[in-house]
């Protein structure tokens, strides 16, 4: 049954395709005592200049993609890391709890997140986004999992995520990537500036997009209206494409 949704134009262009889900899975946060916390604290360290270094290469990489100016939104993330008040934080707990980094570290993400949900500045709100974007990696280094990935998407795709972190945006399959729908973000959101740099039609801020779509569901995304259908009938499609091919003709005149 077709679903209409609605939110946030970001990235305008008309995207038809098959839908793919990312970013629902949680990883698996064991918690147990450490004898040695010092120890856990180098752990954290090691992890902390892994994850700098793969965001020195993404913002070298999203510079040569899409230019210095788009890249920079990277700075941001390697501040976080050498954020001082949250290295010193996780000390302090480790050596008061004597509990795992991984858990000590989850456990300040979420406090985070439960913080940013209170949030009404979009500056304050993205600044966390970015604090739980750098937290999720140096998670998945503490735990030597690799984390979901949008590289390689296999086949043209819509897609359906809660939210995306500008590192998931920047590391997008751009020959697969149809077009991006999101339940939460803004306009001025790093996603959606890099969703126009790529220029992948995009909509944000659709509350509940995820609860209605699985996997390989039909999708159409309208980044210019912020519209969003599920399952569209036949009609609705033939519509679209129509739509679509009248879009891309317009871009053919203009180039």
């Amino acid at each position: 049954m077709e679903i209409v949704l609605h939110g946030i134009g970001v990235s305008p262009g008309i995207a038809i395709g098959p839908a793919v889900t990312f970013g629902l899975k949680s990883l698996d946060i064991p918690k147990y005592t450490i004898g040695d916390p010092d120890k856990e604290l180098q752990r954290f360290r090691s992890a902390v200049e892994s994850v700098r270094q793969d965001l020195h290469a993404l913002k070298e990489r999203t510079t040569q993609e899409i230019g210095a100016r788009n890249a920079a939104i990277f700075d941001a993330h390697i501040m976080v890391l050498e954020d001082v008040v949250l290295h010193e934080e996780i000390e302090q707990r480790l050596r008061g709890e004597k509990c795992n980094v991984e858990y000590v570290l989850d456990d300040l993400i979420a406090r985070q997140s439960s913080v940013m949900e209170s949030l009404e500045d979009p500056t304050f709100r993205e600044r966390m986004r970015d604090i739980l974007d750098v937290g999720k990696r140096i998670l998945g280094k503490l735990l030597d999992t690799e984390l979901e990935s949008l590289e390689h998407l296999g086949r043209p795709s819509v897609i359906v995520s809660h939210d995306l972190s500008p590192s998931d945006t920047a590391k997008i399959d751009l020959e697969n990537a149809l077009g991006i729908a999101t339940d939460v973000s803004g306009p001025t959101s790093h996603t959606a500036i890099l969703a126009r740099a790529f220029e992948v039609p995009a909509v944000v801020g659709l509350t509940n997009a995820c609860a209605h779509v699985h996997a390989g569901d039909q999708m159409i995304v309208d980044g210019g209206k912020g519209v969003v259908v599920v399952r569209p009938s036949a009609e609705t499609q033939r519509h679209y494409e129509q739509e679509q091919r009248k879009e891309q003709e317009q871009r053919r005149v203009l180039l």
